[in-house]
């Protein structure tokens, strides 16, 4: 049994708490860090926390925006006018799914993001962006046998009623989902270090801040 000081305990805390303040104070904390780095600030925040700021993230750099929710079509538009729901999970040596929840198939939009997170080494966080068509995701609801997790509608149907389902990494449909849906054309790495390099430019820099600021506004109001 690996035995953890007092000492050590504390500083844990002390620079948890340091960190959630950060992300309290400042609802642009992290969107000047690599994805990784911002990941690993994310990890241990509670769920509607790192799920909202990364979706913000997310926007943020690739320039979306943000969808209220009573549209009932995703979470965000992209410039090219495609609806999109945005999901992400986390992995690590304990946690070996992909969780999906909260799909809602009556929603009017083109495309799902899912986005996983491995946490497996902490020294080399690794990402994948899987995306599906809706079409795929209504099969693929099918296929992995995907369950009614609430139902937000109506009680009595399950027409309305959000799904969920979970993706193990060492199983057949996660070798399809890389194989067919894994997005290799967009490199988040690359898209994130271009818009902090603007940041060196003023000029760039009001753009950005006012795109940030619009994006968080957006989200406070859902």
């Amino acid at each position: 049994m690996v035995q953890i000081s007092d000492s050590d305990l504390i500083h844990i805390y002390q620079v948890f708490d340091t960190l959630k303040s950060s992300f309290k104070n400042n609802k642009y904390y992290g969107f000047d860090l690599s994805p990784q780095q911002f990941f690993l600030r994310c990890r241990h925040l509670p769920t509607q926390i790192w799920g909202t700021r990364i979706q913000a993230y997310f926007c943020y750099h690739f320039n979306f925006e943000i969808t209220p929710s009573s549209w009932d079509c995703g979470d965000f538009k992209t410039h090219l006018g495609h609806d999109i729901e945005f999901k992400c999970s986390f992995v690590d040596n304990e946690t070996n799914s992909i969780n999906c929840k909260q799909i809602r198939l009556w929603q009017d939009l083109d495309y799902y993001l899912i986005l996983e997170v491995n946490f497996e080494d902490y020294t080399d966080i690794k990402y994948n962006l899987f995306e599906l068509t809706k079409e795929e995701m209504i099969e693929e609801c099918k296929l992995l046998n995907a369950l009614p997790v609430a139902n937000v509608k109506d009680k009595n149907t399950t027409e309305f009623a959000s799904l969920g389902f979970s993706i193990k990494r060492d199983s057949e449909h996660y070798t399809r989902w890389q194989e067919k849906y894994l997005n290799k054309k967009v490199n988040i790495d690359k898209v994130v270090k271009k818009n902090n390099d603007k940041l060196q430019d003023l000029k760039q820099k009001e753009i950005l801040i006012k795109q940030q600021e619009e994006i968080i506004k957006s989200i406070d109001n859902q």
